[in-house]
């Protein structure tokens, strides 16, 4: 199972919503494909989060399971974050396999130690020429 499927069937029992009822609110044609996210068979498009994250009353960070880090933040500054990556992921524009690449590597980042996140930091500032 797969931190996000994981956080959506934890949420979706939480509204005491069935598979068929949330799959009918995402505009799926069967709850197999809700069965599959949540088990981690099927991978969740970057475009179905924040819908996701609607239907299931929550937060996008809560769904990528970022809501841990950001609860060691302010209430401001977590405001602050989760406004400007609902205006990143509304602004970003993938073909399919890259939203599907992005997500995987936004979740693999959030699991790295504090070191390998700042050399990650440092070389894509690197790569796009920042100094």
């Amino acid at each position: 199972m797969t931190r996000i499927g994981n956080k959506i069937m934890t949420r979706r029992k939480e509204l005491d919503m069935t598979q068929e009822e949330l799959a009918k609110r995402m505009g799926y044609k069967s709850k197999s494909t809700i069965n599959k996210i949540e088990n981690g068979t099927n991978d969740i498009p970057q475009s179905k989060i924040v819908k996701f994250a609607e239907v299931l009353d929550t937060t996008i960070a809560y769904l990528m399971g970022w809501e841990e880090e950001l609860e060691k933040k302010s209430d401001e500054q977590v405001e602050k974050s989760a406004n400007k990556l609902a205006d990143l992921m509304l602004r970003i524009e993938f073909d399919e396999e890259e939203d599907l690449d992005f997500m995987n590597m936004i979740e693999e980042y959030t699991q790295l130690p504090a070191p390998k996140k700042e050399q990650v930091r440092e070389y894509v500032h690197l790569l796009v020429g920042k100094d």
